[in-house]
């Protein structure tokens, strides 16, 4: 999972290692819970919150082109970051 302030653009990564996207299959829908503990160090504000889906291969995980894409549309997809687009948080 990644926030990523809407003010600066900063990116913030949380590991979520229950997550396991062998499991989901095309046409049906899919619940996670997300869990994970936002440092007091992120300013207060409103977040894009993402999900980072890169390849298991330690020599391909942090090469953007072999991130996957949900084939949705609306906007899930990031093109430009082979993120996907969940939602928004705010933090208070």
């Amino acid at each position: 999972v990644v926030l990523r302030s809407k003010a600066d653009g900063t990116l913030s990564y949380y590991t979520q290692s229950a997550i396991d996207i062998r499991k989901w299959a095309p046409g049906t829908s899919s619940t996670m819970d997300l869990t994970f503990a936002v440092p007091s160090s992120l300013t207060a504000g409103i977040y894009d919150v993402l999900l980072n889906l890169p390849d298991a291969s330690a020599s391909l995980t942090n090469n953007v082109n072999y991130r996957i894409l949900f084939a949705n549309g609306g906007g899930v997809q990031e093109t430009a970051t082979r993120l996907n687009l969940l939602g928004q948080l705010s933090l208070v």
